[in-house]
C-alpha cells in the first residue's frame, strides 16, 4: 500500500529539494509523517473493534441485539469456556502487525512535484479467515460467519448446556452431570464488521474517505 504525501509537504520538499534522491533528511522528515498517519489509522481501527457490538458480546457474553437478544455472539458461534476468539484479532491489529515498512519509501519527480510511494503492512481480510476458526462448520471463520451469516441459511439452531453448583457429584458410581439444555433459534442474516474495519482503514492511510473522496 502506497500514498502520496499532502501539497504542503510538496511545497516544503520544492523549496529545499533539487535531488531528491540526494537528500536523506527529506525522506526522513516523508517517512516520519506517513508513520504518524498509519498509526492514527491503525487508531482508530482497534478502536472500532474494541466498540463493535459482536466484540464486545464475545468477550463480556451480552446479549446481541442482532440475534434478538436471545444469545451472546460467544454461545452463537460455539465458543466454549476458555475460549478468547477475539484475542487474535486484537494482536494482528497492534502496531507488531500494523506498520510502516522500514526502508521503504521510493521517490518519485514529476515536473515540480516530488511523491514518496511508502510500504504499509496489515493484515488482509484473507489472513483473519485463515486465523478465526469456528468451532463447528468445518473449521469455516466466525469472523466470515459473523459477516455473511451462518451455513445454510440465516437461522442456527443451537442448544446451550448450562451447569449450575452441586452439578458435578462423585459417588462409588463415577461422576454424575446434571444439566439443563436449552434450545433455541436465533435468525442472523450477518452483518458489517472486520471486513468494513480494513476497508476504512486502507482508505484512511490513502487520504481517503470509502467512497473515494479525499480526506
Amino acid at each position: 500500500m502506497a500514498r502520496s504525501l499532502s501539497k504542503q509537504f510538496n511545497k516544503i520538499v520544492k523549496q529545499r529539494l533539487n535531488d531528491v534522491k540526494a537528500s536523506p533528511a527529506i525522506k526522513k522528515m516523508a517517512f516520519s509523517m506517513v508513520e504518524d498517519r498509519i498509526e492514527a489509522a491503525r487508531s482508530v481501527l482497534e478502536k472500532d473493534f474494541n466498540e463493535h457490538e459482536v466484540t464486545q458480546s464475545l468477550e463480556t457474553r451480552s446479549l446481541a441485539k442482532s440475534l434478538g437478544k436471545k444469545a451472546s455472539f460467544f454461545e452463537f458461534l460455539g465458543f466454549q469456556q476458555g475460549d478468547n476468539p477475539t484475542k487474535i484479532i486484537r494482536k494482528a491489529f497492534s502496531p507488531q502487525y500494523v506498520s510502516l515498512v522500514t526502508g521503504s519509501g521510493i521517490a518519485r519527480r514529476s515536473g515540480k512535484n516530488i511523491t514518496y510511494n511508502f510500504k504499509v503492512r496489515y493484515p488482509s481480510i484473507e489472513e483473519i479467515y485463515a486465523v478465526t476458526p469456528a468451532n463447528f462448520s468445518g473449521g469455516r471463520s466466525w469472523v466470515k460467519m459473523v459477516q455473511k451469516g451462518v451455513p445454510g441459511g440465516g437461522s442456527l439452531n443451537y442448544t446451550l448446556a448450562r451447569f449450575e453448583q452441586g452439578d458435578f457429584n462423585n459417588s462409588k458410581s463415577g461422576t454424575s452431570i446434571q444439566s439443563e439444555y436449552v434450545v433455541r433459534n436465533a435468525d442472523y442474516k450477518g452483518q458489517p464488521y472486520v471486513d468494513q474495519m480494513l476497508l476504512r482503514f486502507r482508505a484512511s492511510i490513502a487520504g481517503r474517505s470509502k467512497k473515494g473522496t479525499f480526506i
